[in-house]
């Protein structure tokens, strides 16, 4: 995989992943449910993950990534989408890490540490504003959210970022580590 596919992998809108998780939280769904206050769609043990914060803006990194559970994230990437620079933050690393504090419904690319729960709670679409967050600025990436009802088609959930606003999206799927694609005006590409 050349360098450019891999950025292209990494750099995904998340817009696919509700979807997905959505289908997933209606079928774990029930009193342990995510809360306000928590990292949701945590990572399986060396898996990857679209993990969402779902609380206060300003979390430090490693005070979200412990809602997960002691030792449940090795590691963590973001993307600025203004910047298109990614920062970092690993476990046993913080004299290298440099993720900033986190804003509420801000995705991240987590990896799965040693402890991480087998069963991790799939992202909820409790508190839904119908609406993509993070979308990306034009010609440019982002790690975006849906935070709208279950089951919404990519397309509607990509639409509310605006007209043609984004043009392609990628959604990494925590358990099987597949990746799924959505293009505008190709929907027979999947």
């Amino acid at each position: 995989m050349s360098s450019k596919q891999f950025k292209v992998a990494l750099v995904a809108v998340a817009a696919l992943a509700l979807g997905t998780l959505a289908v997933l939280a209606a079928l774990r769904a029930g009193p342990s449910g995510a809360q306000q206050g928590s990292m949701l769609n945590c990572p399986q043990a060396g898996k990857w993950a679209i993990a969402v914060w779902a609380g206060d803006s300003g979390a430090t990194a490693a005070d979200a990534l412990a809602t997960c559970g002691a030792d449940a994230v090795a590691a963590a990437y973001s993307l600025d989408a203004e910047t298109q620079a990614w920062s970092r933050w690993f476990a046993d690393k913080p004299e290298v890490s440099n993720l900033a504090p986190l804003n509420d419904k801000q995705g991240v690319l987590a990896l799965g540490g040693a402890a991480a729960a087998a069963g991790a709670e799939p992202l909820a679409a409790a508190q839904a504003a119908n609406q993509m967050q993070n979308c990306p600025a034009e010609g440019k990436w982002s790690i975006a959210v849906w935070d709208g009802p279950s089951g919404a088609a990519a397309a509607d959930a990509l639409a509310t970022c605006g007209a043609e606003a984004v043009a392609a999206a990628y959604f990494l799927d925590g358990q099987t580590q597949s990746w799924s694609r959505w293009f505008a005006g190709k929907p027979d590409v999947r």
